[in-house]
């Protein structure tokens, strides 16, 4: 399987998602998005929220070619306008389109374990170590970088396009 990562406006990925998947049904496109406790007002609430904010992904069997993408942007561009997207990984000398590395599609894989939505994860103090109970995570070794216990979250380190960002995860429950 070929992952691509597609750029679009932020906030617009699930309704550009959905527009694409109508249109090109024969690939699969895929928004992972984690569950998150935000706290507004007072009040704390579980919301879904994008995993890579202004970025979802393009599933294909075999390569695509870049007149598949260059199809996909125009017919995008022709029924949305004044909205845009970017299929990225072009490489202009040999006119073909560069999926993502094999390593970042197996991290993609398993932070979402096969869903467009990562649940929040309960997470177990070992002396200085935190180790994931549930959720996709479980039993993967992943490197957590912090854990804040008053927003209910903590941070793994992961490789996107090439470079390392800190991804937040929602925590349901920390047991020491």
């Amino acid at each position: 399987m070929y992952y691509y990562a597609i750029y679009t406006t932020t906030g617009k990925e699930l309704e550009y998602k959905n527009f694409l998947q109508k249109l090109a049904p024969e690939f699969t496109f895929f928004f992972p998005r984690r569950e998150l406790y935000i706290r507004r007002k007072g009040v704390t609430k579980k919301e879904v929220a994008p995993l890579y904010k202004g970025y979802f992904f393009l599933k294909s069997k075999d390569p695509i070619g870049m007149e598949q993408k260059n199809f996909l942007e125009k017919e995008f561009r022709k029924h949305m306008p004044e909205s845009f997207i970017k299929i990225l990984g072009e490489d202009m000398e040999n006119k073909k389109v560069m999926p993502l590395s094999s390593a970042e599609v197996n991290y993609i894989e398993m932070l979402t374990g096969g869903n467009e939505i990562i649940p929040s994860m309960k997470l177990l103090k070992e002396g200085d170590e935190y180790k994931v109970e549930t959720g996709p995570l479980k039993g993967q070794k992943v490197q957590i970088v912090r854990v804040d216990k008053r927003k209910k979250r903590f941070v793994v380190r992961a490789v996107f396009l090439g470079e390392t960002r800190e991804i937040q995860l929602g925590m349901d429950y920390l047991s020491e």
